[in-house]
């Protein structure tokens, strides 16, 4: 009778043992090291206290979804086609759903990386969907401002840089193709003078005088213009410098901007009619450009001159 009790009590011993490292094991949640303690304890037949097994083998449940959804977030850190990033997102929301139907109890940092993932994918999805279907030869303002948007989301919630950086891409070739024909417009809105020169000279700023540009010797400023035009009625508007155009610079600024641009017509998508509108005014600008220069110097010398008059 007493070997019988002896018995008894060093098998309670290693019942309690066995429960103590189960309980211990689901503090730990090592889901591989729990569910070879429960098969363990299922093979040797130990007689683990009902409550105690039991919140094991929900525990072990709650592991094992917990692994499977963290591990279905994992595979969708990389898409390799975008449009089947939504049957994604249902999936992961299908599961979270399947989980909470059979009563698992989710821990939160699950539903904070399942939301995540649904917010990245969303923002992936969205991003890559601008970078498809976009068109820079037929781009507008507003889709510029649309995809600096879903950059800047994207971005925030961590969509692999690739795609952030072929947003960038994308972004500066459509500013770039909308500033040439930005440029275009101005151009072509530039006021036409009533006359240029019809000799090409410079401005001497020791003389004072305007040189030949090929003889380097003065002009007769009578010769300079052609004869104004007999005009009867109204007189003509008062030709001004545009806004854009005040700064003489700017004008060389934007010749060499779009002649940039043109050498990359492919890559910005500026179609034959864009190149042949620029080219229509390239010599008109460029002609303007000049004799803007002198215009400018003649303006700083009779400033400097001036100066000098007050002084005395």
């Amino acid at each position: 009778m007493e070997k019988f009790e002896a018995q008894s009590v060093e098998e309670r011993k290693k019942v309690e043992q066995h429960q103590d490292e189960l309980m211990e094991l689901i503090k730990s949640y090592d889901y591989g090291a729990l569910t070879t303690k429960l098969k363990f304890i299922a093979e040797k037949d130990i007689h683990i206290e009902v409550k105690a097994l039991e919140k094991a083998i929900v525990h072990q449940e709650k592991l094992r979804t917990q692994i499977e959804i963290m591990d279905f977030i994992q595979s969708v850190n990389e898409v390799d086609n975008y449009k089947t990033i939504k049957k994604s997102i249902n999936t992961l929301e299908d599961k979270v759903r399947d989980a909470m139907s059979r009563g698992v109890n989710l821990d939160q940092s699950i539903f904070d990386a399942v939301k995540g993932c649904i917010e990245r994918l969303t923002a992936e999805r969205n991003l890559r969907f601008e970078l498809d279907n976009l068109q820079i030869g037929s781009v507008k303002p507003e889709e510029v401002k649309t995809l600096e948007e879903r950059k800047t989301e994207a971005k925030d919630l961590h969509v692999a840089d690739k795609f952030l950086e072929s947003a960038d891409e994308l972004k500066t070739k459509m500013e770039k193709h909308l500033h040439a024909r930005e440029i275009l417009k101005k151009f072509q809105e530039y006021p036409e003078r009533e006359a240029y020169p019809l000799i090409k000279y410079f401005f001497d700023m020791k003389t004072g005088k305007k040189m030949d540009r090929a003889t380097k010797k003065p002009i007769d400023p009578t010769k300079l213009y052609p004869p104004a035009p007999k005009r009867r009625g109204k007189k003509p508007p008062k030709w001004v410098i545009p806004d854009w155009a005040v700064e003489t610079a700017q004008l060389k600024i934007c010749m060499n901007t779009v002649n940039e641009y043109i050498a990359n017509r492919e890559e910005l998508e500026l179609d034959d009619e864009f190149v042949k509108a620029i080219q229509v005014q390239m010599p008109r600008m460029k002609e303007e450009y000049e004799l803007r220069v002198e215009l400018d110097k003649e303006t700083k010398f009779e400033q400097e001159k001036n100066a000098k008059k007050k002084k005395k």
